[in-house]
Parts: C-alpha cells; structure tokens; sequence
C-alpha cells in the first residue's frame, strides 16, 4: 500500500491510498479531539434505520412498507408479516423501532399495500386488514376490519381510482370502496380470468376513457369501461392486429405527461387515445366482448338492433357469437330461418343494403363503413358518428368481435349497444 497524498490539518489528517499498481484504496480520515465542542446527538444513534422491504405505501406524509428485512449486513432478520414506517417527512429514514406486527396474519406475508379512505390495507394471500393509524403517533394503531380467503400476491395487481380500489385476487379482479366489501367484477369472463391468473397480472387504468385494462401473464389484455359501472361488467378483449395471438398480445401499458395511453406488444407500439402526431404508425383492431348473457330461462331472446358510436377510417368488421359457439353465428345459423325475423339484415346478404347503411360480407359478418380520415376528420358535414343495424338473432347469449382488417391510422369505438325484447 502507496500513500500518495496527505493533508494534515489542526483538527484532522486525511490520507488518499493507492495499492501497489496505483490503484486507489480509499481515504482514511483521522479526526483529532482537540476539545471540540459536543453537537447534537443523532436522532437514531441508538436505534438502526438499516431496513429492506418488498412493498411500500406513501401515506399522511410517511412511508409505510412491508415484508421487511432488519440489518440486512448483519443478522438479517425477517419479518414478512411485519409493517414498518418512517419518520414524519423523511421517508429514506425508517428506524427498527417503527414497527407494526399485524398478528392476524400469524406467520403469512404481506405482499402489498395500498391506502383506502385514509386507512392503510394490507394485503396478504388469503386475507385484506385494514389497519386505522393515526397520523400523529402509528404506534397508536388499531386493526379495524379483515376480510378472510380473499387476497392479493400479484405486486402489479392492485390499483387505486378516485376513492375505490381494485385487486385482483385468484379467482377474480375486485373492488372495493370505502365500505370494505369487496366486489367481484370478473364474473363475465371468469373462466378466462381463472385459466389465466398468474402472480405476474397487471392491470392499468386509462384516465382518459376511465377503462381499467388488465394483462395477463400470457400477455392477453381485457378492458372494462367503468363509466356504466356498477351494474355493467362487460370486459371487450383487445389486439392491435387481425388475431388473437400470443406474438401479437400486449407486454406493457404506459401513460404520457398528457394522460394518454400507449400498448407495447413485440418491437411494435399502438396507443389506445389515437393521435396522428403520438401515432405515426398504423395498426389492426381487434376487440372481443366476454360472453353475455340475455336469458336465463330456456326461452331465447330475440336481439333486435346493433348501434354503435365510432370514428374510424377503415371499415369496421362486426361478428356475433350465440351460445358459446367458437364461429360467427351468422356462419353457422345462416340457414336456420327461424332464429332471424324477415327484416333482419344478417341473414339477407342481398344488394338492397348500400354501404352507406352497412353491408354484409361473404362470411355473414356485418361491416360498417368508415366515416373519417386518417386525423380523425368526418368525411362529410352530413357523415354520422353512428350507425344502427337491425338483427333478429334469437340465443340465450351472445358474445361481439370488433376488428378492422385493413391498416387503420384512426379507429375509435365509443360505444355499442344491443337492444332484445
């Protein structure tokens, strides 16, 4: 070992070291106690603030985090069911003291925490706390409610909007507002979501549009609007070319400075608020409604119209599914005559309907015309943002795919409905 320089000073000696190829070692500094006045003691001299952890909270001011580690350079000791916070505006600053031990746990984990009308939820496997922890002393904390064999384990999977937190858990994704009950709101797709579950489940909200996304660990992504709901859990599957395929699925959703959403599938990316200048390239639409049921009796139930409020400039392609089979149901029904009222267009694939109103193509699936260009302009002054189309399709349930075949720069879908008797 080389010392290469010093600098000696009445109050302390530092040293730079250099090994014996030059290569540095360090600076040693020798402080001399030549009656130095005594400063303030450090505020955890005797308390450690070397904490790790797997899941943090931002709450009234502190950082709360769970599943943590103590003296992770000495003894290392792990609490998974522990739940500690740091001082009051200093969230680097967590000393070993600040600890809460949620016993209803037992020996489980945390794995994520979320805050719920100013109260800090805990999640655990098959278990939710809600812990009330005052803001001026969280020792002063209380256990208010528990929800038992409901849980949540996916780090990406939990996801707060305007007062109400979603989850997902094993068998469904849920919500739940300030009156801790948690609601399921999967149940229309709760085969596909089941199949698909996974730790690795992440879901997103655009704020824009208010749909809350999710993608599954096969990269599969479902949209529900929450403007209708409660009350309305339709989930539409999404792709961003002509199938539904694992190369073509999602990886990864993303928000701008200005709210808008991006979708990152292979080496390629779409986003879900188009603009010309954020979109400069062009892409497929392809989306799928979960299966929804229109009666639960033996009876069938005649659907009557198909209205949809879009903008698009390509031509929309519309499919209907009955009764869980896997083809379009005009496909398959075209020549059971009784399941279609006279007027229906579906089954009369007839030069009567100009395209202006809707055609029908080669495969019995109805397609909608486009009515704007490329910058998401109306064609026309006189061009209409929706189109309505009678049906006469009797099932028991019926399920929607929405897709564009051609290379689209502008596709946007408001809205569709379905009116029945």
């Amino acid at each position: 070992m080389n010392i290469n320089q010093a600098v000696v000073h009445s109050q302390y000696t530092m040293t730079t070291e250099t090994g014996a190829d030059g290569t540095p070692l360090g600076i040693e500094v020798t402080l001399n106690d030549n009656g130095i006045t005594d400063g303030e003691a450090h505020a955890n001299q005797d308390a450690s603030i070397a904490t790790r952890y797997k899941t943090a909270k931002m709450m009234n001011g502190r950082l709360f985090v769970a599943d943590v580690m103590l003296k992770p350079d000495e003894e290392r000791e792990i609490h998974p069911n522990w739940i500690m916070f740091s001082e009051l505006g200093k969230p680097d600053i967590i000393p070993i003291i600040n600890y809460i031990a949620v016993m209803d746990i037992g020996e489980g984990k945390i794995h994520k925490l979320e805050e719920l009308a100013g109260n800090l939820i805990a999640f655990s496997q098959n278990s939710i706390h809600r812990l009330n922890i005052p803001s001026y002393d969280p020792m002063q904390w209380s256990l208010m409610e528990t929800v038992r064999n409901i849980g949540c384990t996916a780090i990406d999977g939990t996801l707060s909007i305007l007062g109400t937190l979603f989850f997902c858990s094993k068998d469904n994704l849920y919500m739940m507002d300030s009156n801790f009950i948690p609601q399921p709101i999967t149940k229309s797709i709760e085969d596909i979501y089941q199949n698909n579950y996974s730790d690795k489940i992440k879901i997103y909200h655009d704020s824009l549009t208010n749909i809350l996304y999710i993608i599954f660990e096969s990269k599969e992504l479902y949209g529900l609007n929450l403007n209708r709901m409660p009350g309305e859990d339709v989930w539409q599957r999404y792709c961003f070319v002509n199938t539904f395929t694992s190369e073509n699925n999602p990886q990864l959703m993303a928000q701008d400075e200005e709210f808008k959403s991006y979708i990152f599938y292979g080496d390629k990316m779409a986003t879900l608020n188009v603009d010309d200048d954020a979109n400069p390239e062009s892409h497929q639409l392809l989306k799928s409604t979960g299966w929804m049921t229109l009666s639960l009796t033996d009876k069938a139930i005649m659907t009557t119209k198909f209205h949809m409020r879009y903008k698009s400039d390509v031509d929309i392609k519309v499919l209907f599914h009955t009764d869980f089979n896997s083809k379009s149901d005009h496909e398959e029904q075209k020549d059971k005559h009784l399941f279609y009222d006279e007027d229906s267009v579906i089954p009369k694939a007839t030069s009567k309907f100009s395209a202006s109103e809707g055609i029908v193509d080669e495969d019995k699936a109805l397609i909608i015309p486009a009515n704007c260009t490329s910058d998401g302009t109306l064609l026309t002054s006189s061009t209409k943002l929706y189109y309505t189309g009678r049906l006469g399709i009797r099932c028991h349930s019926i399920k929607l795919t929405i897709k564009t075949e051609d290379q689209s720069r502008f596709c946007e879908i408001y809205g569709v409905d379905l009116e029945h008797e």
